[in-house]
């Protein structure tokens, strides 16, 4: 149909212009960033980074470096979706779930008014709000369908990419959706001691005053409005790191990983982690993942067979980062003019 020739039109020029300012991208890391390994990098981090060093007009310093990419790894999924559905990212559950009722509207609109759509008199003939109900809703359907093959390709880059001997092939979505969550969620603490120790010394991130803040958040959402409101059940009166703060405002996809957490250290109950799912609004995202605690979905992750898998890698990542630590220290930069960034 036209509409959905539209959209694909649409999608191959954005794919062309996005291809061209990739290769100015990495070349432009090349020559400035010589020490930083592409192939560690998604392409989207490569083009923040080029960016923000033509924006600033000067190349960035390596701790600041280090903050840009890992905002930039956060954002990602945020970017690449909400260019083809406008909104905020969602789980992949959500669109699949979305896709179906607009399945259920599409069908029903078919089957009662007889549409073929090999007849176009028959499409024609609908009245103007159902035609309308019935363009838009194949409209948002292939929106859908785009915006979920955007996320599983996010999902199979981002673990692989973490974990690049963990077979992909056999797991299943909602499996990878878990993996890619505890890799945004827990960052650097995925270490090989932390996996090989999961049961004896479950991963926590935040302290119990952060965790009880995060639950007073959760309880107050919707009546409080932010986080500065004096009414608000004791979040303004307790420090709130920068960590938790973006998790809370700007990652609702991981609040599942956070109550999680709250119900390993005894903070909440599983029964009371489920109410506060069942008081969100709809600005607040929950994924259909079952509360429980955070050491029970990490050793389901990080099962025997897949940590095998992962501590393979692991084991080489580390041994090239210290490598790469020997060079840096043994290197010797001299000092050099030349024409573009300022250093």
């Amino acid at each position: 149909t036209k509409t959905l020739n539209l959209i694909e039109s649409q999608m191959e020029l954005v794919e062309k212009a996005d291809s061209l300012i990739l290769k100015e991208s990495e070349r432009l890391l090349k020559n400035y960033y010589p020490t930083i390994d592409q192939k560690n990098l998604s392409d989207y981090q490569v083009k923040t980074l080029a960016n923000r060093t033509v924006k600033e007009d000067r190349v960035i310093q390596p701790e600041e470096v280090e903050k840009i990419l890992e905002h930039s790894n956060q954002q990602e999924l945020y970017h690449e979706v909400s260019k083809v559905v406008k909104r905020p990212y969602d789980s992949y559950s959500v669109y699949e779930e979305k896709n179906k009722l607009l399945n259920q509207t599409v069908v029903s609109i078919v089957e009662k008014y007889q549409v073929d759509f090999k007849d176009a008199k028959t499409v024609e003939n609908l009245p103007d709000t159902v035609y309308t109900t019935l363009k838009n809703s194949i409209k948002e359907q292939e929106r859908n369908k785009i915006a979920m093959k955007v996320i599983q390709n996010y999902y199979d880059d981002k673990i692989s990419r973490i974990f690049p001997s963990l077979e992909l092939d056999d797991q299943d979505i909602p499996t990878k959706e878990l993996f890619s969550k505890a890799i945004d969620y827990y960052g650097d603490q995925l270490t090989v001691d932390n996996l090989i120790h999961l049961k004896e010394r479950p991963l926590i991130k935040f302290t119990l005053e952060e965790q009880h803040i995060a639950v007073a958040y959760f309880t107050d959402y919707g009546k409080a409005g932010n986080l500065n409101n004096d009414e608000s059940i004791d979040v303004s009166s307790l420090t709130m790191s920068e960590e938790l703060k973006t998790i809370l405002i700007d990652r609702p996809d991981l609040h599942d990983l956070l109550l999680n957490e709250c119900i390993e250290t005894g903070v909440l109950t599983v029964e009371q982690a489920d109410t506060l799912k069942e008081q969100k609004t709809s600005e607040f995202s929950f994924s259909q993942q079952k509360s429980m605690p955070s050491s029970q979905l990490l050793n389901y992750l990080f099962r025997p067979q897949q940590l095998d898998q992962i501590l393979a890698s692991l084991d080489y990542e580390e041994r090239e980062k210290l490598r790469a630590l020997e060079k840096e220290l043994k290197k010797k930069k001299p000092k050099r003019s030349f024409k573009g960034p300022k250093r």
